[in-house]
């Protein structure tokens, strides 16, 4: 493997230009307009027959505190939950029916991608692919699974009642009783939302995050020009501008080099304080390694506190209230790059 060189990761904490736009706006053009709320059907193509499908019960990712569950399809097409640490299963979603036909990777899981559900337990959706352009999210609701729309990265909102996602460019927020776009910001050019780079030919999946009023969602975006990972915040009411909000500007760098930055593949978060926590990392030549957790306010006006922690650590702490790290292990990686466990037949997803 290619020796790594150590390069400082630059850390910039200021408020930023605009990095998002609203759909149809010149992004110089000021505070922006609400899109027009014009319904957008629910795709319903190639939608599964509801009666194959039984729910059971929700999984039993505990609120209060406790790890992460993982969410996964058996082999006969069940969708259940399990422990991230054993690979046991707690709870069983859903029955009879798999959107995926590829196998199960041999010796190991199949990771499909993001799981967001709703506190009530009444929703839950997934998306099927890492790739925006090409991803499917889907939807287990009242005892059924159906394709829900094109995108990737779905996430609810606290209340349940909104859903932001990643379609190609655009950054959306959806109703998800109507299906109606609320919200559309288009991202400028040479910027991927949802991803973090590693080294300058990859880049890594990153969820978005709610704050706990609802108001707002914080997101890792990747800027190729600049060759950094940027944390941004985006207002989601209607009459607040988008985004200005950009911080954390961590340069990366080349393949043959290691960098700190912050931690792919996982999620900045809202503390119920309002600040936002991301994580930190070393890359090496065999492994991603977690080193710690920092705290940024969430104006852009700088770091406001942080915490050392080992990587075996992070990858298994997480409270949904923001109390603690949300920092999850899809099952394939940990901070020595192996699997955590594996379940042959089983096809994953990340709680």
């Amino acid at each position: 493997m290619v020796a790594w060189v150590v390069i400082a990761a630059a850390v910039v904490l200021a408020v930023a230009g605009l990095a998002f736009v609203a759909a149809g706006n010149d992004k110089d053009s000021g505070p922006a307009s609400p899109v027009p709320q014009t319904s957008q059907p629910v795709p319903q193509t190639s939608q599964p027959d509801p009666g194959s499908v039984t729910t059971t019960s929700r999984a039993d990712d505990d609120v209060e505190g406790g790890q992460a569950p993982l969410v996964g399809f058996t082999a006969d097409g069940r969708l259940i939950s399990l422990d991230p640490t054993t690979g046991e299963e707690r709870a069983e979603i859903a029955a009879g029916y798999s959107p995926v036909d590829e196998p199960a990777a041999e010796g190991g899981p199949y990771v499909i991608s993001t799981v967001t559900d709703s506190q009530d337990g009444d929703d839950l959706f997934f998306s099927t692919c890492c790739e925006p352009a090409v991803g499917e999210i889907f939807r287990v609701h009242a005892g059924r699974v159906e394709r829900y729309r094109f995108g990737d990265k779905p996430s609810l909102s606290p209340d349940g009642s909104k859903l932001a996602l990643v379609e190609l460019q655009s950054l959306k927020v959806i109703d998800v009783a109507s299906g109606e776009v609320l919200r559309d910001w288009v991202l400028e050019a040479d910027v991927a939302i949802g991803t973090s780079p590693v080294r300058r030919s990859e880049l890594v999946p990153s969820d978005l995050s709610w704050s706990p009023d609802g108001k707002r969602i914080v997101m890792v975006t990747a800027e190729h020009a600049e060759h950094a990972a940027t944390v941004r915040v985006v207002d989601v009411e209607p009459d607040v501008r988008d985004a200005v909000f950009a911080a954390l500007k961590v340069a990366y760098g080349p393949d043959e080099g290691p960098m700190e930055g912050v931690l792919p593949a996982t999620l900045p978060l809202f503390d119920p304080d309002g600040t936002i926590s991301y994580v930190r990392q070393d890359l090496t030549d065999s492994a991603i390694s977690p080193t710690g957790v920092e705290r940024a306010a969430a104006d852009g006006s700088g770091v406001v506190g942080g915490e050392s922690v080992s990587g075996v650590e992070i990858l298994s702490r997480f409270r949904r209230d923001g109390s603690e790290w949300r920092l999850l292990s899809d099952g394939t990686v940990t901070v020595d790059g192996e699997p955590r466990f594996t379940i042959p037949g089983l096809r994953l997803l990340a709680g």
